[in-house]
Parts: C-alpha cells; sequence; structure tokens
C-alpha cells in the first residue's frame, strides 16, 4: 500500500491493545505498511499468537489484563524503557454481548463495561500522561456506531460505547493543549475477510447497509493511519462513522 509522505509513520511507536483477533491484527498491518513500530498488548496469549500469526512478523508483544490499571502502568513502563518514547496507542474495546434488556444480570454488565469502558478509561489515563509529558501523541479508539444508535439486545454493549465516546470528548479537553489528538472510528458490521458480495447480500443485515456489503480492514486501514499520523493536527474528539451509510438511516 502506498503511503502518502504526510501520512508516514516511520520511526513511530504505536502501542495497539487488543482483546480479539484477527479483525484488529488485519488493522495493524496498515500501520506496519505506514513505517510504524508496534508493540502489542493483548488480554491472552490466544490473541497475542493469532496477531503474530496475521502479522507474519515477530512484533513485540506483552500479555495483560487490560482492565488491570496497575498491570497497565507495568506494560507502559516495559514499552518506553526498552522501546522509547511512546507516539501512539490504539485500542479496540468492542467486546460485545447480545442480550433481551430484562435478561442481562449484574455480571453481564460488569462484563461488558469493565472490558470496554473500564479498560479504556484506565489506557487513556495511564498512556495520556506519558504523552503528555512527552508532548505530542495520537490516540485512536475502535469501537461500534452503537454508541450513538440503538438495535434489539444491545443495550449494555451500547451504553459501554456511548460511554468510550464520552470519555474521548473529555480527554480531548483536558490533553488538546498537549498535542495529543484522540478519535474514535465507530464502525458497523465488519468481516475480518472479503466475502463475495453476492454472498453477503443474501443476509437482511446487509440489505439494510446503504453500501450493501460490510466493511473490511481496508475500510478502516488508511483512516486508522491518517489519524495515527502527524497529519491529524485538526481532528480530535471525534466519533468517526465508518458504516457503510448506516448513520443516514433513521
Amino acid at each position: 500500500m502506498p503511503v502518502l509522505k504526510e501520512f508516514s509513520l516511520d520511526n513511530k511507536l504505536i502501542v495497539v491493545c487488543m482483546t480479539k483477533a484477527p479483525e484488529t491484527s488485519y488493522l495493524c498491518k496498515y500501520l506496519l505498511f505506514a513505517g510504524a513500530e508496534l508493540f502489542l498488548l493483548a488480554q491472552t496469549d490466544e490473541v497475542l499468537n493469532k496477531a503474530r500469526e496475521v502479522l507474519g512478523t515477530n512484533v513485540s508483544g506483552k500479555v495483560i489484563d487490560l482492565q488491570s490499571r496497575p498491570m497497565i502502568v507495568e506494560a507502559r513502563d516495559h514499552i518506553t524503557t526498552s522501546c522509547g518514547t511512546i507516539d501512539g496507542l490504539v485500542i479496540d474495546s468492542r467486546n460485545t454481548l447480545s442480550k433481551p434488556m430484562g435478561d442481562v444480570d449484574e455480571k453481564d454488565w460488569s462484563q461488558v463495561m469493565d472490558s470496554n469502558a473500564k479498560s479504556t478509561f484506565f489506557l487513556y489515563q495511564v498512556f495520556g500522561e506519558c504523552m503528555k509529558n512527552s508532548g505530542y501523541g495520537r490516540i485512536v479508539n475502535i469501537t461500534s456506531q452503537l454508541g450513538d444508535r440503538s438495535v434489539d439486545n444491545f443495550s449494555v454493549y451500547s451504553a459501554s460505547q456511548a460511554a468510550i465516546h464520552s470519555l474521548t470528548k473529555s480527554m480531548t479537553i483536558e490533553y488538546s493543549k498537549y498535542s495529543i489528538r484522540i478519535n474514535t472510528i465507530a464502525t458497523g458490521w465488519t468481516s475480518s475477510e472479503e466475502i463475495d458480495l453476492e454472498e453477503q447480500q443474501k443476509e437482511l443485515l446487509v440489505r439494510f447497509i446503504p453500501l450493501r456489503r460490510k466493511g473490511i480492514p481496508s475500510d478502516l486501514g488508511p483512516l486508522l493511519v491518517f489519524l495515527c499520523s502527524e497529519s491529524c493536527d485538526y481532528t480530535t474528539g471525534q466519533p468517526i462513522f465508518l458504516n457503510g451509510g448506516l448513520t443516514a438511516r433513521p
């Protein structure tokens, strides 16, 4: 993939936090294409190993509990000591739950809110303070359009995504003066693989999308590169919807 020099990530160290693979891993490919050095923080060994398989390279990484502030602090210190200044942070916060509202219990609520909103808050805080001290940073959160819309059986998940969008705005207000730009890519229905269009359009869900297909990593990757680059200087605090036109629906 050719990369405009304005969007180059040469000599940029970007930390990517992931609780699932391979979709986030495919997005990481675009960061590598743009010249970034990556450090992966994964929730499990399985996620880290799958990411390395997809990337086809021995990318540096560490398995941590992304909901634990002490472990996040420890990971940040390890990365800065071993790799140098952290320039960017990418978080995938789309751990979902589909349940009727009446069936949601306390365990469900805590699981989804902790894995999405709680982890995002402490990742923002810990890495944001690090970037504040260096006077530069780019943070991108991969979220869902359900932070702004609602569908049946996704009440808790939608609430967690809305919380992340709100946290993004709050952090923007507090950290913009330190040359930190923070945005979210709010996705619609996506797939980590390209699926034949005719096959996709057999699904009623896909027929509801104005572009009549699901999103794939190549739809998100170029925007992710821009948001992680120095050229992203006047865009901050934004949930940017990449959903095939779904937000045009009532």
